[in-house]
């Protein structure tokens, strides 16, 4: 029921592909969760037909020197028409201030990133505003948040959606006749199902797939410019 890593990425490559992105150059953190999100993104551009001529990755001490890799194949003229950042809330907000230093920021190569960017006050840092990533419609989670908080007086940690989601298709299912309720075919059905975080399939080989939105970064709370499709053919709502 979780957002695997690298899922999401197809997703945004799409929608930047579809705005006439096609030359991109890549800045990626040397962890586990960046290699899983590049290899993603060179399967989705090389699929699309563009092209990713750039690349720097960068550790916990050599975050300039990667910044400059950029910043410098940028200024020598090479054509980047956009720049992936698969960083989160760990490494954005002390990269952010080095891109920006170094004369890149989204007003002037369009920035894409994963759902990693998915954190309050990513609009904090000046140079990720107008920057595009894909996430579910934050409206699902503001009126769960809403609901859990008149019920029981506080705020739901993150992944409490998951929770109820995942309960909620369990009752859903619960009503099929018996020996149908959690067949592999009830629970695999293409259609997928609906929660508060939007439509999510489970694949047969055990993993899942969300229908997500593309969000862009602006200075107060991020704005939803691609939404989130609303059947992967025709969903199921609990």
């Amino acid at each position: 029921m979780s957002f695997l890593a690298g899922r999401d990425v197809p997703r945004i490559v799409s929608f930047a592909m579809s705005r006439g992105k096609r030359n991109f150059a890549v800045l990626v953190p040397q962890t586990a969760y960046g290699r899983i999100a590049e290899a993603a993104f060179a399967k989705a551009v090389a699929s699309g037909g563009g092209s990713a001529p750039v690349r720097a990755s960068f550790g916990g001490s050599n975050m300039d020197a990667a910044v400059k890799q950029v910043a410098s194949a940028v200024q020598a003229g090479q054509r980047i028409d956009a720049l992936f950042l698969p960083a989160g809330q760990e490494e954005l907000p002390r990269l952010a201030p080095q891109l920006a230093a170094a004369g890149l920021t989204s007003a002037k190569v369009q920035f894409i990133g994963t759902g990693q960017w998915d954190y309050p006050n990513v609009g904090s840092q000046q140079a990720l505003v107008g920057g595009w990533y894909p996430a579910p419609d934050p409206k699902g989670w503001n009126s769960f948040a809403a609901r859990y908080a008149k019920t029981f007086g506080g705020t739901p940690p993150r992944i409490a959606s998951l929770g109820y989601d995942a309960m909620s298709l369990a009752v859903s299912l619960s009503q099929n006749p018996p020996g149908q309720r959690y067949s592999f075919s009830q629970l695999t059905r293409p259609s997928g199902f609906a929660g508060v975080d939007g439509l999510v399939r489970l694949l047969p080989d055990g993993t899942s797939e969300r229908g997500l939105a593309i969000l862009e970064v602006r200075p107060g709370s991020p704005s939803v410019i691609s939404p989130a499709p609303r059947s992967f053919n025709t969903a199921s709502s609990y």
